[in-house]
């Protein structure tokens, strides 16, 4: 089972309300070795797996390593990845941006229930763009250049 350990990116990327946190901006429990109430950390917070902490991704592909998050979720009507890139360095290149979309690619294949995809560029708050499957997949494709 994989544990969060030093990556934190989760704590800069999302809006926690919890924390008073909005989205990108270091949450104020944020710290070098990652959360630094992890034991209290509130309810959101502990529910909270990205795809890597699901087991989803490679294990080389920690958010804090890699420097892109993909999330996993179903929501009332539809189900969605969301793909946070979490640092300006992470889509410098273009094999950077085919190998985000190749793991997007992966993440829809192995669960059929998702419906739609989204791209949160690093800095953004709302969403590049949202592609549905198949059909619409080689949009995900065209728009994750590398910036």
């Amino acid at each position: 089972m994989r544990t969060c350990d030093e990556c934190s990116e989760c704590c800069t990327v999302h809006l926690v309300a919890e924390t008073n946190s909005p989205m990108w901006t270091p949450c104020q429990h944020k710290c070098d070795s990652g959360c630094g109430i992890y034991p209290d950390r509130p309810p959101i917070c502990r529910a909270y797996k990205c795809a890597w902490l699901q087991g989803a991704i490679a294990e080389e592909l920690r958010p804090d390593k890699w420097g892109v998050i993909f999330n996993v979720r179903r929501g009332s009507g539809d189900s969605w990845l969301d793909i946070h890139v979490c640092r300006a360095d992470a889509m410098q290149t273009q094999q950077q941006a085919d190998a985000v979309f190749a793991v997007a690619h992966k993440l829809m294949e192995a669960h059929d229930w998702i419906g739609r995809i989204q791209l949160f560029p690093f800095g953004a708050e709302k969403p590049s763009g949202i592609w549905g499957r198949p059909d619409e997949q080689q949009a995900l494709r065209a728009n994750i250049k590398c910036r």
